[in-house]
């Protein structure tokens, strides 16, 4: 077996590769293991093949993956982009004879393959780059070098319990956990579906729980006061001319602010009195990208304009319309809401106007609660689930009462009274066609 070393030290082992494992420096872990290079050369390349792994119990086990990675004939190592797009056109599952395959060797087939839904249409942009970001940021960083099935079920758990924001310290919001945990899950059932890399040890990822908190935060993030709404839009306002009307159209509409950043002009109808989404404004390697899609089919629908989102609809219009007369050159379409240089908008930017105007406030409100604000307004004012559902761009009202079914009203003699109610008129009905009928006959 290879010997781990400080100083360069190469190894003959029996099958004759030549490997090597050294310590990468003094570098450590967020949890203070020890950080490992790994070489392996890969005769059949004529070059080394270096993983970095956080530990020596991994750096061994990495040393056996890439053993085992370079006696593979290279076109047996895994699927090209080529390869896969071909059999995904086909209908043909992705051969991969090696299970020694990486987490990232894997996630780049994977975020090839997930562009498209099981029945071959194509996935939103915005679901396929959640998974991206998940994977580059969270996931691939901690365990991007193990292969997919050296990794337990124990492994994955504490990736995601002990997933960290960027400065390794301030664990991540449960939402943000589950985000995770849902990507890992996606990635192995996509290996278990489309290879055969996860047939003998089975689908550990599957036993992944998916509840880490996010749902008992959104739950206690909605308290629909108007009051506040108003505090924080004239907060914002002082700061930035424009922004307190985004927050009051998002808690009056319960649009998502992916969607409210590209929402067109010519989409808002003041004869209806609604507003069309069909559009979303995605965030990906440093640009808002504008795509004529939305998050889901749920998501394109109209959604009405009640009588205190249409002074802000309108001064955001206006605005609009004057930066680009002032500045033209930002294309054909012109967009409800922009920055001063009548481009789209950026989250960052409205974000951190936000997060000052929070702090002087004291209203906790972010763009997501302002939606829990409409959506329980929605309830108060005596909409049902479907109606909610149809409104916030939910993909049923099943999903609907997960999240709002405790704000529902639940009086049991009111439900009884109705329930009586049409009982009693049915079996009036039914009454009324036998007298018909006899009265015929």
């Amino acid at each position: 077996t290879a010997l781990v070393v400080r100083s360069p030290h190469w190894v003959q082992v029996a099958s004759g590769v030549a490997v090597a494992i050294n310590r990468d420096g003094d570098k450590y872990d967020q949890q203070g293991v020890p950080m490992y290079r790994v070489r392996v050369y890969d005769a059949q390349l004529r070059k080394q093949v270096e993983h970095r792994v956080a530990g020596e119990d991994q750096a061994r086990s990495a040393q056996a993956d890439l053993l085992a990675q370079v006696k593979v004939p290279l076109e047996h190592r895994g699927a090209t982009a080529d390869v896969i797009a071909a059999a995904v056109a086909q209908g043909r599952p992705v051969v991969t004879t090696t299970n020694k395959i990486t987490v990232r060797q894997w996630a780049e087939q994977y975020l090839e393959l997930f562009k498209r839904r099981p029945d071959g249409g194509v996935r939103p942009f915005s679901s396929w780059d959640h998974d991206r970001r998940c994977l580059e940021i969270y996931i691939l960083p901690h365990i991007g070098e193990r292969s997919l099935t050296s990794l337990r079920l124990h492994e994955l758990e504490d990736l995601v319990s002990c997933s960290t924001k960027r400065d390794g310290i301030t664990p991540l919001a449960g939402a943000t956990k589950e985000s995770i945990a849902g990507t890992i899950k996606r990635l192995w059932k996509m290996a278990e579906r489309r290879t055969d890399m996860l047939r003998a040890d089975g689908n550990r990822a599957a036993g992944l729980s998916t509840s880490w908190g996010g749902q008992s935060e959104e739950r206690a993030a909605i308290v629909p006061s108007i009051e506040d709404v108003f505090r924080l839009s004239a907060c914002i306002e002082q700061r930035s001319a424009g922004y307190g009307d985004i927050v009051e159209l998002i808690a009056f509409t319960g649009l998502r602010w992916e969607e409210i950043s590209a929402l067109p002009v010519r989409n808002v109808s003041w004869d209806d009195m609604r507003v069309h989404v069909e559009w979303s404004a995605t965030f990906s390697g440093g640009r808002r990208t504008l795509r004529h899609e939305t998050k889901s089919k749920a998501a394109n629908r109209f959604v009405p304009i009640p009588v205190q989102a249409e002074a802000p609809l309108r001064r955001l219009m206006a605005a609009s319309e004057r930066r680009r007369q002032q500045h033209p050159g930002f294309g054909d379409e012109v967009l409800v809401v922009t920055n001063t240089m009548g481009a789209a908008l950026h989250y960052n930017t409205w974000r951190i106007a936000l997060d000052k105007a929070r702090e002087a406030s004291g209203v906790a409100y972010t763009a997501h609660p302002l939606r829990h604000v409409a959506a329980s307004l929605a309830i108060s004012s005596g909409m049902t689930d479907v109606e909610i559902a149809a409104m916030m761009g939910h993909r049923n009202a099943d999903y609907t009462r997960k999240i709002y079914g405790h704000l529902f009203p639940s009086n049991g003699r009111e439900v009884a009274a109705r329930m009586t109610q049409a009982i009693e008129a049915a079996v009036a009905q039914e009454q009324a066609l036998a007298r018909r009928a006899l009265t015929l006959a």
